[in-house]
């Protein structure tokens, strides 16, 4: 587990992220919707399991570093996809209360890429439980009110649940895939 501390240092210090973007496509009519902006190490030295790479980043209380680099790597290179789609960005339910995402991720730094607020989807990610409710329904609702959308990732996985889509109302509600997948034990 150490070398994976230290790979995950690397990774930060050599911001070695780049985003690749997942089309996500609307059911109405077979047109792309919008695209989830998704992490992957740049490095091939530095490789490792994306998801091994959030845990080790909670571990080590690096996770407001690693999601501000994925979040700034996904804008930058965001300019290259199609203008009016969405941009669904993965976000910690721990994180979108803190002060700091608050104030780093204002209109003024979406404009410097092109992007309008109407146009970015918060992807809350189930890889934690909520530890101030409080707190996350004020940031949610601060955030609605700037026009952003809401998505809850994965729902029927990790922490989620329906108190959570009652409590948040979101935009979006992005089923785990385990719950459309045929079992192949009852088929």
């Amino acid at each position: 587990m150490e070398n994976q501390f230290q790979l995950l240092e690397k990774i930060l210090e050599g911001q070695h992220i780049t985003p690749v973007y997942q089309p996500i496509v609307s059911l109405i009519d077979g047109q792309i919707y919008g695209y989830e902006a998704l992490s992957r190490i740049s490095a091939k030295e530095l490789e490792m399991n994306i998801e091994q790479m959030f845990k080790i980043a909670d571990k080590l209380n690096k996770s407001w570093e690693l999601e501000t680099l994925c979040r700034t790597k996904a804008l930058e290179h965001s300019i290259n996809l199609k203008e009016g789609k969405k941009l669904f960005l993965n976000v910690n339910s721990n994180i979108i209360h803190d002060k700091d995402f608050r104030e780093g991720f204002t209109k003024s730094s979406l404009t410097a890429y092109g992007l309008d607020s109407g146009n970015v989807i918060f992807e809350i990610t189930e890889r934690v439980a909520v530890i101030d409710n409080n707190a996350f329904l004020t940031s949610i609702n601060h955030y609605k009110s700037q026009n952003y959308g809401i998505a809850i990732d994965d729902f029927g996985a990790g922490y989620s649940g329906l108190n959570i889509i009652a409590s948040v109302r979101p935009d979006f509600i992005k089923l785990d895939m385990n719950l459309i997948r045929k079992n192949p034990i009852n088929c």
